[in-house]
């Protein structure tokens, strides 16, 4: 993507992290103001385009722990990107008696079909449903404590 996050139909390494693959998870650290993250990750070993994806294993994209509260998130799909947004960008007011959430406030974890694919000859096939065919993935959350 360009600055004001446009997709450019190109794929690049992310400038601020290291390859990884199944074998080698990838660790990042989020602190209170960084990392800043809104990207699209294009997951190692991607299939071939496809606009059902349930028959493909479901692979685990993410596992997100915080130390402190003990709680564990996996997120796991079939589908072959995610995005991940830091929530940098949050900030609702507070309204009556519902509370407001401000920047980094939370995550997003979001699996998903590559961006700009319906302007990628390559990649059309992951998102252009034709008469007849069925749209499908298998996406889930899992979250638990540890001691």
């Amino acid at each position: 993507m360009d600055k004001d996050k446009i997709p450019t139909g190109t794929t690049s390494v992310h400038p601020n992290l290291r390859l990884f693959t199944s074998a080698i998870p990838l660790a990042v650290t989020l602190g209170e103001t960084s990392p800043v993250f809104d990207e699209c990750f294009i997951l190692p070993e991607m299939s071939e385009a496809q606009i059902d994806t349930r028959n493909l294993p479901v692979r685990e994209f993410a596992h997100v722990f915080n130390e402190e509260s003990r709680v564990n998130l996996s997120a796991a799909s079939t589908e072959p990107t995610f995005q991940f947004y830091t929530g940098d960008g949050v900030n609702i007011p507070s309204s009556g008696e519902a509370n407001g959430f401000g920047s980094r406030a939370g995550l997003c974890l979001e699996a998903g079909r590559p961006i700009n694919a319906v302007n990628d000859p390559n990649a059309r096939k992951w998102v252009v449903l034709k008469k007849g065919e069925v749209y499908g993935s298998y996406t889930s959350y899992t979250v638990w404590t540890s001691t």
